[in-house]
């Protein structure tokens, strides 16, 4: 980060001409309706846009606006300035500019930024601020899979085909919630992780869903992540808030509460399909992750 003073107004319009963008706003009429409908009225977005390989891309804002701003980076480099702080944006990175505060972003001359962004207000917007759980000190949000992401942006264009009607700006609005809370679920915890690291981890939690009718030891989940148990450990920890074990567990409790809604078969005989040769310790475990046991489930 470095120190940087905002001093001039817009430089570049954020429209500004680059090969193959979408750039839309919304036009007051469709924001007074959404503004007079209860679930759009919290969350709702302004103007949207795709600037792919954005040289010369600048916007730089003295005068605040009444708008959270999106930028979210699918490719290149750029950097972002507010509270006379500059952050440095690469590709899986997205940040959040708060509204009623000036800012500036603009593209790296070098390797140019290929950016998706949204314009977002409502009350609403606060909450999911608050599950971001975003650092002042480092606001950008580095993302696993960033690249998930961007079937929501068309998601907004395809809503729109049919008109500024009632119907579609809620399912703008309810699209724009599903893409927060996508955003927050692929957030990375740890910045300091190796991306391969990161992504060994995950890929045991897939193996754990594809075993969960079988038995799985720390030792082989570790071996699978390619560390060490106590890194393996250490590192599943910071990144799901758990233990690999009692992950697994939960994984099998709900796949356990699965069977249970849809047969009738005897408790003893899930707990044995799932691997737990002690009925009454799949019981507990289930009573412990689900909050019930599994008779009152079934009832």
């Amino acid at each position: 980060m470095a120190k940087y003073q905002i001093t001039c107004e817009i430089n570049a319009p954020e429209g500004a001409a680059f090969p193959n963008k979408r750039h839309m706003i919304l036009p007051p009429s469709a924001l007074r309706m959404a503004a007079a409908m209860p679930v759009a009225q919290n969350l709702f977005l302004t103007r949207t846009g795709h600037f792919p390989h954005a040289s010369g891309h600048y916007v730089e804002r003295k005068k605040p606006i009444d708008e959270w701003v999106l930028i979210y980076c699918t490719d290149g480099k750029g950097w972002c300035a507010f509270r006379e702080e500059k952050h440095e944006i690469s590709a899986d990175n997205a940040i959040l500019l708060p509204p009623g505060e000036p800012h500036a972003y603009a593209a790296a001359t070098r390797s140019p930024w290929t950016i998706y962004w949204v314009h977002i207000i409502g009350h609403q917007m606060e909450k999911f601020v608050e599950t971001f759980d975003i650092n002042p000190a480092d606001p950008v949000m580095r993302l696993r899979h960033g690249g998930q992401l961007i079937h929501h942006f068309d998601e907004f264009y395809d809503v729109l085909k049919y008109g500024y009607n009632p119907p579609a700006l809620l399912a703008l609005s309810t699209s724009l919630a599903h893409f927060l809370g996508e955003m927050n679920l692929q957030r990375s915890r740890s910045v300091s992780k190796p991306r391969e690291v990161e992504e060994n981890i995950y890929a045991t939690i897939e193996f754990m869903q594809q075993n969960l009718f079988g038995k799985v030891t720390l030792s082989e989940l570790a071996q699978y992540a390619r560390l060490s148990v106590s890194h393996y450990t250490t590192n599943f920890s910071a990144l799901t808030g758990t233990t690999p074990i009692k992950f697994f567990i939960d994984l099998k409790m709900r796949k356990a509460a699965e069977i249970l809604h849809d047969s009738d078969g005897r408790i003893k005989d899930v707990a044995a399909m799932l691997g737990f040769d002690d009925p009454y310790y799949f019981s507990r475990c289930f009573s412990k992750s689900m909050g019930c046991s599994p008779t009152t489930y079934r009832r």
